[in-house]
């Protein structure tokens, strides 16, 4: 008869069922009769089974930490995704439609109007563009040109890359006021300056150079850079 000892040492195997037919046979006879072995049995099945309880528990607990992590992971890809996209959106439309660039003289119909209203006794030079145009630039300076106190105006106009898709049909549609004379006077000159005798007008192409260490001469010397527009006596 097998002694209690080696039926305990056989019982992890026996529990495991990794023991032969023949040594499984034998520890099943002995439990039988034996209520020592039984207990150990018995006590040994509770921790296995409650050792797997716990894994168990561990399994579903990685499995809801791994869930919870893969759900902020989504959210996380989904607000980046969104913020690229706004992104790229607010960088398109800048490009397109803000980011303004100088026209060539030479690129778009262009018509110098002057209208006159015998009613107010005004005078009024626009440059009509058979381009949409986005916006324009324009810097001014008093000049003597040959004994004659004169209103020198370079100007040019800017376009986007949406503007420069468009081609306006109608002439009339896309202008600037260039200079507006009403009885006399110059408007736009300030209180305290005093009017000038005529206006000088030319489309220089951006970009403007900084003009605030020219002499009257230097700046008037750079409108042979540009393209003249329009003269006029201001009487």
């Amino acid at each position: 008869m097998i002694s209690c000892e080696i039926i305990k040492d056989l019982l992890p195997l026996y529990v495991d069922e990794t023991l032969s037919p023949e040594s499984t046979q034998l520890v099943a006879t002995h439990l039988q009769t034996c209520q020592t072995c039984q207990r150990e049995h018995r006590q040994m099945q509770g921790e296995i089974s409650a050792r797997a309880q716990e894994t168990d528990h561990e399994k579903v607990t990685i499995l809801k930490t791994m869930k919870t992590k893969m759900f902020r992971q989504k959210i996380l890809i989904s607000v980046l995704a969104c913020s690229l996209t706004v992104a790229v959106g607010i960088g398109i439309n800048w490009f397109a439609f803000h980011n303004a660039r100088p026209m060539e003289f030479s690129h778009w119909t262009k018509q110098v109007q002057v209208s006159e209203n015998p009613l107010t006794d005004e005078t009024t030079v626009r440059l009509f563009s058979s381009r949409d145009f986005y916006g324009s630039v324009g810097m001014v300076r008093r000049v003597n040109v040959d004994g004659v106190d004169t209103e020198v105006i370079f100007i040019h106009l800017t376009e986007t890359l949406a503007t420069r898709m468009q081609r306006n049909p109608n002439m009339q549609r896309q202008y600037i006021n260039l200079a507006t004379i009403r009885q006399g006077q110059l408007l736009g000159v300030g209180e305290n300056t005093p009017q000038p005798q005529a206006v000088e007008i030319y489309y220089l192409v951006a970009p403007f150079r900084n003009t605030v260490g020219l002499t009257p001469e230097e700046f008037y010397a750079l409108r042979t850079e540009g393209t003249f527009l329009w003269r006029g006596v201001i009487e």
